[in-house]
């Protein structure tokens, strides 16, 4: 609870919720920021990979250029790489984003059952 002087005399706020770990909500929302980036940029990486075999296979279809095979081979080739990669990196980031997301419901959940003693105002005194 925090303590503040307003215009009518004292007032007292609730402080942010801490979870058992003791961390505030608000710090194992932010947590979440680096499984949800990493959906994100594997995403993209995926996205590029099928444009790089998209690329590949219409400079193949061009039957007029044959240097444009062996760098169309190249294209098709590093498109793939980037689908497998971005497609392992979105599973893994996924399943770690799910894990996030569960345990900070667990720990939203946890939350409302602080263990720390704290005064309650409603009865005017200290729950443990």
């Amino acid at each position: 609870m925090k303590l503040e002087v307003d215009s009518a005399g004292l007032g007292v706020t609730p402080s942010a919720p801490w979870t058992v770990d003791g961390d505030t909500l608000e710090e194992a929302r932010l947590s979440m920021r680096g499984p949800r980036a990493g959906v994100i940029i594997s995403s993209i990486v995926l996205a590029g990979g099928f444009a790089a075999i998209a690329g590949g296979v219409v400079a193949l279809n061009r039957q007029d250029d044959l240097d444009a095979i062996g760098s169309a081979a190249v294209a098709t080739t590093f498109g793939l790489l980037m689908v497998i990669g971005g497609t392992v990196g979105v599973a893994i980031s996924g399943r770690n984003l799910d894990a996030a997301k569960r345990e900070m419901k667990l720990r939203e959940a946890q939350s409302h059952r602080s263990r720390r003693i704290q005064w309650d105002l409603r009865t005017s005194r200290l729950v443990f």
